[in-house]
């Protein structure tokens, strides 16, 4: 069993220019995926990976477009 502690905490917040976005940037410049915990929320609701995106480097891919133009997206990057 490995152990990882949580030292860091990194935040950002996107919010959608365009109707129907489904490539969002990530926006924090030290993330590493292979590295890394990262969170995805819209509107609150917290998103799975694999399920409501997949990571592409520094952005992450929607499986369903956003429709709403001001949607807010937010990420949250635990770093050990």
């Amino acid at each position: 069993m490995k152990t990882t502690t949580i030292v860091i905490q990194y935040h950002s917040r996107y919010v959608t220019e365009a109707a129907s976005e489904t490539t969002i940037p990530i926006q924090i410049d030290n993330y590493n995926e292979t590295l890394d915990i990262l969170y995805v929320y819209i509107n609150g609701l917290k998103l799975v990976q694999g399920v409501d995106y997949t990571i592409d480097g520094t952005n992450i891919e929607l499986t369903q477009a956003l429709d709403v133009i001001g949607t807010p997206v937010e990420f949250e990057v635990l770093k050990s």
